[in-house]
């Protein structure tokens, strides 16, 4: 009874040493495989997270690279509106500047415009005021005399002048004098200017009381101009001059 409880046991022994060697072995193989798993699941996250960290950067880098493109955008735009603005600036400077410029250019010539209508309508009045005073003053046979003697120096003038602008194809003078003309200065004026142009010239005579004594000639538009109207605004323009220099 012994020896088979003994024998029992040995073989129990023996079983469960079998036994638990398969378990080992089996558990050791299931250990090896799940570490094996784990370490394959490992390098998958690895390789996963290597993936990730990857794309994050290429995420971040398009993000730079986007960043500094909108950047450049920005200041490329901020550039260009400025130099509009500072163009549109100078622009508006320049237009500006000309539009006072021709102002005051219209300005100007306004005032000119005024002054030579003052200086003109003064000098006309200041001869109107000596023709006037000068018939007050001298007596009808006096003017008359300073009449004849203005036509005889302006005769003279005339001797000497040069005819070669005229026109040939003028075929007559006007003749504006304050006196009408009598016979003999008619011939005398006639003669002079037939010689001098080679042709005989008809005469169209006009009184004007403006011209005061003596006379003037027009041939087209050619003015020779010997009345004492004339002389009395040489005298003013002379004086004026004189006035201002002084000045």
């Amino acid at each position: 009874m012994g020896d088979f409880l003994i024998k029992l046991i040995v073989v129990q022994t023996i079983i469960f040493g079998v036994v638990i060697f398969f378990l080992k072995l089996v558990l050791t193989k299931d250990t090896e495989s799940s570490v094996n798993r784990l370490e394959t699941s490992y390098e998958d996250v690895k390789k996963k997270k290597d993936e990730i960290a990857q794309r994050i950067k290429e995420i971040e880098d398009e993000y730079n690279r986007k960043k500094q493109e909108a950047e450049n955008v920005a200041s490329e735009i901020k550039d260009k509106a400025t130099q509009e603005a500072y163009e549109i600036k100078e622009s508006a400077f320049k237009r500006a500047k000309v539009e006072s410029e021709d102002i005051i250019t219209k300005a100007q010539k306004t005032i000119n415009k005024i002054h030579d209508d003052i200086r003109k309508e003064t000098e006309t009045k200041m001869v109107e005021r000596c023709g006037s005073m000068i018939s007050r003053i001298l007596s009808k046979t006096a003017v008359t005399q300073i009449n004849n003697i203005l036509w005889d120096e302006f005769l003279k003038e005339l001797e000497n002048a040069n005819f070669g602008t005229i026109d040939s194809g003028v075929n007559s003078v006007d003749v504006v004098c304050a006196m009408p003309l009598d016979d003999k200065q008619r011939s005398k004026i006639g003669e002079l200017l037939s010689v001098k142009l080679k042709k005989g010239l008809s005469l169209n005579e006009t009184i004007d009381n403006s011209v005061l004594a003596g006379a003037i000639l027009r041939f087209g538009t050619l003015t020779l101009d010997g009345s004492l109207a004339s002389k009395i605004n040489e005298i003013v323009l002379a004086e004026k001059q004189h006035i201002e220099e002084r000045v």
